[in-house]
């Protein structure tokens, strides 16, 4: 399941903003039968629906009366935002990040947002600057309160309304934080203003208070923007490697490594021609690693996995697998996959196959969900058709059969707040300081 995609062009962005549906104004008005039957609806949907109660037949009575309560909590008049959090919370329910409302992950979800953006790196909540971000905050600058809770007591709060284990609770946090909704949810709005406690590099503490500004094109482009390039300069391997660029996917040599990125498991007009060119390119290169990125991947098809696999050397339990290319063609180098707190979905099932039939090693910090989880969503839409949102089907296997909290990579590379005061990307200077195993002539 796609929720973001981490080298969207500036074009693609405006293009997307202008195609997701914009959430009506939160004054506007629901009828209060209307919103009682939606969520009761998405109640019995969900029943009739997600493995929990269809393969490991969870009772759905004290569901129904969660459904119920929230039934009765609502009061006219009826804002429509207030009609949009309860059906968060009947999806949540489940607390799986595959059944969820669809778009809630974009500053369109919601009617404003803080001009700031938010990352969970190791040692806490960092802020970083978007278009309009208040003068005093810098890149790299700790979070110590907002709206004056603590930071410690932001996740327990968010677990109410967003799914997912710590990593991905903790990425989930630095996506929607800014959102207003986010912030009204978790009471830290007072008269459409945030306030926030900061520390500086040097520790020194600061305060400041905050409007939040209206959601419109001009305001989402340039948060999204701002999240682009934080992500390009803190997370992303150097993009100066990558020469060949496709659909979600592109790639490139440097003497010692070659690097694969893929943005989203699309299996798009080309793919498997740029994997074929890829490994091809590594072969005659000579270079000592290839290095496949996965980070913020949030998923898609995982069949997008065994073009890769047909020009790896596969461990004795992997080999049936069908079309084997040339045994001269298979990469004999070492191959590394990396993954962090975004990389969700199929994506972690794809960097669970590339290091358990592949011989790859893991790289980076922990997958966003654990191994075999509910996935193979549905899509759904409310009775009244305001809000699309959808559900798992059925409990996908993990590749080893085995279940883990998180995906954890051998090799440990965080993010912490300290690299990003200094401005430096682990990943990176990892990649930097990655050479071939010999001399090349």
């Amino acid at each position: 399941m796609r929720l973001k995609l981490l080298f969207a062009g500036l074009a693609l962005l405006a293009l997307s903003a202008l195609c997701v549906p914009r959430f009506a104004p939160q004054d506007l008005a629901v009828p209060l039968p209307e919103a009682r039957l939606d969520l009761l609806a998405t109640a019995r949907q969900v029943i009739a629906t997600h493995p929990d109660f269809t393969e490991l037949g969870q009772g759905s009575a004290s569901y129904l009366a969660f459904v119920r309560t929230l039934q009765g909590d609502l009061r006219e008049p009826l804002p429509w935002w207030r009609v949009y959090e309860d059906e968060d919370l009947v999806l949540n329910y489940v607390h799986d990040p595959h059944t969820n409302l669809q778009n809630n992950f974009s500053p369109f979800s919601s009617p404003d947002i803080l001009p700031l953006g938010f990352d969970w790196a190791r040692g806490g909540l960092v802020a970083y600057r978007v278009a309009g971000s208040p003068r005093a905050v810098r890149t790299g600058d700790r979070v110590l309160q907002i709206g004056g809770l603590p930071v410690a007591g932001l996740l327990p709060r968010l677990r109410r309304f967003l799914s997912g284990n710590g990593p991905w609770l903790r990425t989930l946090a630095g996506l929607t934080l800014p959102f207003g909704d986010t912030l009204r949810w978790l009471g830290l709005v007072r008269k459409g203003r945030v306030e926030l406690r900061l520390s500086s590099p040097s520790g020194q503490t600061y305060s400041i208070s905050e409007d939040l500004v209206p959601t419109d094109l001009a305001s989402a482009r340039a948060y999204l923007l701002g999240e682009q390039n934080f992500m390009a300069r803190y997370i992303a391997p150097p993009r100066s490697v990558l020469t060949h660029a496709g659909p979600f996917y592109a790639w490139g040599l440097t003497p010692d490594y070659a690097l694969f990125t893929l943005a989203s498991c699309d299996d798009t007009p080309g793919y498997e021609r740029a994997i074929t060119a890829f490994f091809r390119a590594a072969q005659a290169a000579d270079v000592g690693y290839v290095v496949i990125d996965l980070q913020q991947n949030m998923g898609g098809d995982e069949a997008v996995a065994q073009p890769m696999l047909r020009y790896l050397p596969l461990r004795p339990a992997y080999t049936n697998r069908q079309d084997p290319v040339n045994p001269r063609q298979i990469y004999r180098g070492k191959v590394y996959v990396l993954i962090d707190g975004g990389s969700m979905s199929s994506a972690v099932d794809i960097a669970e196959l590339l290091s358990e039939a592949g011989y790859a090693t893991l790289v980076g910090s922990p997958a966003g969900m654990a191994s075999q989880a509910p996935g193979n969503v549905q899509s759904y839409r409310t009775p009244d058709g305001r809000m699309a949102y959808i559900v798992s089907t059925e409990f996908v296997p993990s590749v080893n059969g085995q279940v883990t909290p998180a995906l954890a990579p051998a090799i440990s590379l965080p993010l912490t707040a300290r690299d990003i005061a200094r401005g430096r990307n682990p990943v990176a200077a990892w990649l930097g300081k990655l050479a071939a195993p010999r001399v090349k002539t």
